[in-house]
């Protein structure tokens, strides 16, 4: 086999493994979430990851700033109200 060839293989093995970890890491999704206790309930404050929040009140869901390199919110509550307060490369945001 050539040189070029087994660089090539390797290079493609390691893209191969590269995905399945994020794959892996994404269907694993735990997110640190603060609760704040108000007059109108709690107020469920999720960390999803580079400033991208989901905020949850009272049967609502907001999302702040989705950004799919660091969810998958396919698997995440539906939002109600999608609020961006700056562009990303990739802004996640699908049609109702």
């Amino acid at each position: 086999m050539s040189e070029e060839v087994c660089y090539g293989t390797c290079l493609f093995l390691i893209n191969l493994l590269s995905a399945i970890m994020v794959v892996s890491a994404l269907a694993q999704q735990k997110f640190e979430t603060d609760i704040i206790k108000t007059s109108a309930g709690d107020l469920k404050i999720t960390f999803i990851g580079h400033g991208t929040l989901m905020f949850s009140l009272g049967g609502k869901v907001i999302h702040v700033d989705p950004y799919s390199d660091v969810a998958d919110y396919a698997s995440l509550p539906k939002a109600d109200l999608i609020l961006l307060t700056h562009e990303h490369r990739i802004t996640s945001i699908s049609k109702p």
